[in-house]
């Protein structure tokens, strides 16, 4: 909405505008026909001001500058040639990221408190795939057309095949989010044979033995209505979870692969995880370091009484706890290490590992730990309603 049409909608509700510059009178058409006149180049002179702005983006991008002021997260931006450098102490805050992502398996809302805890502030993101259109009068953002994305050459923090496991990790954590259950095996691999939607467990039947869940194609449970007639997405039917579970568990005890590539996968993470935890280690050295050398800052301070002792508490108890906490992390990183040292060669993890997985097939597990070994292998289950089948894509 513009400033005319603002300022209209302002009178149309009985008040009163004063104006600094100018008097408008709106009662007066030659006074109208000014104003009107006014608005219109301040409104032209903005668009123009933005298109400015824009095509001087643009232009920066593509001779390989950034093209905004705002710096991105593991850069140092350099003025002499327009171009950002690796942050070093950034860039280790962005490997203990990755490590709790990727070894350690936490959300984001624990990565969050982890970096809290130690002292290093939230991260600025930088969005530049996204824009904004009009839809129908209304604001929308879409993704901006990969013909339009300007390539801008950056040092290299990640490796691609590092990358592309950030990306498979955080895809995952995405998957999870919604209503928790723990009563089905095949939770987040289900899909529709018909629709191609997810499937979940939310429908349920009680009879006389007891109450049964069925899977359920998601577009099948959607309402939808035109004209007052209820339109339904899919037709398929409802699976019961009890017997596509204990069906599906017998096949893959059975018929799962022999998981040499995921011992290949296994290993090389291990491998790229004793290197990370080396880094991890240096940089808590470091910033133990940091913080003993700033409690003996506030030590000679107190010494020669030039703080309180109230004041000598409330400087040096917040160090005194990150300082224990970094302590803790050391140790857990450090039994880390070792234990990585300490472990067999290839040809002996890869031995024992596949023993030991086919020991565990046959043991009693829970759901939640047949989850873990069917989400190693498989990435799709997809039910075929008309021939009654399941259809097993593998990973």
């Amino acid at each position: 909405m513009n400033l005319v049409i603002k300022i209209r909608k302002i009178w149309s509700m009985g008040v009163d505008i004063e104006f600094a510059d100018f008097d408008v009178d709106p009662t007066n058409p030659e006074s109208m026909l000014m104003y009107n006149i006014q608005g219109s180049i301040a409104q032209y002179n903005k668009a123009k001001i933005l298109a400015n702005s824009k095509r001087g983006r643009i232009a920066k991008a593509k001779k390989g500058e950034f093209p905004s002021s705002r710096r991105l997260y593991g850069y140092t931006f350099k003025k002499e040639t327009v171009t950002p450098e690796i942050n070093e102490e950034e860039k280790s805050v962005l490997i203990q990221m990755k490590d709790m992502l990727l070894y350690e398996g936490m959300s984001s809302n624990e990565r969050a408190k982890h970096l809290s805890k130690i002292g290093i502030p939230a991260l600025l993101v930088m969005h530049g795939i996204k824009q904004f259109v009009q839809v129908n009068g209304k604001k929308k953002q879409i993704p901006r057309p990969r013909e339009e994305w300007i390539l801008i050459k950056i040092p290299q923090i990640w490796n691609h095949e590092t990358k592309n496991l950030i990306l498979e990790a955080l895809k995952k954590n995405t998957r999870n989010f919604g209503r928790k259950s723990k009563d089905y095996v095949l939770k987040g691999k289900v899909k529709c044979g018909r629709c191609g939607g997810t499937c979940g467990s939310g429908i349920t039947s009680k009879t006389k033995s007891g109450i049964y869940k069925y899977y359920s194609c998601s577009n099948k449970r959607r309402k939808s209505y035109i004209n007052g007639v209820k339109i339904t997405t899919c037709e398929g039917k409802n699976w019961r979870v009890d017997i596509v579970d204990e069906v599906f568990w017998k096949w893959f005890k059975n018929e799962v692969p022999l998981p040499l590539k995921q011992f290949e996968n296994y290993l090389l993470n291990k491998n790229m995880r004793n290197e990370s935890t080396s880094l991890k280690s240096e940089n808590v050295r470091n910033q133990l370091k940091r913080l003993s050398s700033e409690q003996d800052k506030y030590i000679l301070l107190f010494g020669k009484i030039k703080i309180s002792e109230k004041q000598y508490d409330d400087f040096t108890q917040p160090i005194v706890r990150q300082i224990s906490y970094l302590e803790n992390e050391l140790v857990k990183i450090t039994q880390i290490e070792e234990s990585i040292d300490n472990s067999l060669d290839i040809y002996n993890v890869t031995l024992n590992f596949t023993r030991a997985f086919r020991e565990l097939l046959e043991t009693r597990l829970n759901t939640s730990e047949k989850r873990i070994l069917i989400d190693y292998f498989i990435d799709e289950v997809i039910f075929l309603t008309d021939n009654n089948e399941l259809k097993v894509v593998f990973k």
